[in-house]
């Protein structure tokens, strides 16, 4: 099978494009996760601070944060990998 010639740079340059493009998410989707909850138990006095549900839905909003961009990481890898191993698949 012979590679296609429409497409744009090798595999290998559009996964670096791409690793690119999700370096930001998945380096900030869980920090802010984590500077929600440092501010939340630091920084909050305890006058207003939420109850307990509100609490344990923001830990659980974090660590699906967290999940998400390991998740995506994960696919960037394998798409990589992928490419890496046969150049024109996509």
């Amino acid at each position: 099978m012979r590679a296609r010639k429409d497409r744009k740079g090798s595999g290998s340059r559009q996964a670096r494009r791409w690793a690119r493009r999700l370096r930001i998410p998945c380096i900030l989707l869980p920090l802010a996760g984590a500077g929600a909850i440092y501010l939340r138990h630091r920084h909050l006095p305890k006058e207003v601070a939420p109850g307990s549900f509100v609490t344990v839905d923001l830990w659980a909003t974090a660590v699906g944060m967290v999940a998400i961009a390991f998740y995506s990481v994960w696919l960037v890898i394998r798409w990589a990998w992928k490419l890496r191993s046969k150049p024109w698949a996509s």
